[in-house]
């Protein structure tokens, strides 16, 4: 699971204090709430890539808003990230293998006015692992 491998290894180098605030800001990343859910929506469903989910099973496994979570599962639908279906039995799952979803292409739909830094010249460009992002 690329997706997943690669979203863990980057969230691992951010580390929270118990007052959920980042205590390690050299390889921070400001991400919109919008992008946190999609990106959490997207593992969910790629650790139970074989069954469909609902809303309500992602809202109440990671205690997150039902209408935000709406908005962003429509948004995700719209990318072709998620394959929804609708109506009795219906939900939604990943509409392609997770290996195939990359963190950047999931950031650069959610966030919409996500200028990338200019890596030329960057002092942190040598131990920066967002590069390859």
């Amino acid at each position: 699971m690329y997706f997943t491998s690669i979203f863990m290894e980057r969230a691992i180098r951010c580390k929270w204090d118990a007052s959920n605030k980042l205590t390690d800001r050299r390889s921070a990343i400001r991400l919109t709430r919008h992008t946190d859910y999609a990106l959490r929506i997207l593992l969910h469903l790629a650790a139970s890539e074989e069954t469909r989910t609902s809303i309500a099973a992602i809202a109440e496994a990671h205690g997150l808003p039902r209408n935000h979570l709406m908005k962003v599962v429509h948004q995700l639908g719209l990318a072709g990230f998620v394959a929804t279906v609708r109506g009795k039995g219906g939900g939604f799952a990943l509409a392609r293998p997770a290996a195939e979803i990359r963190l950047g292409e999931v950031v650069r739909v959610t966030e919409p006015d996500l200028r990338p830094a200019e890596c030329e010249g960057c002092l942190l460009q040598p131990a920066c692992g967002l590069s390859p992002v």
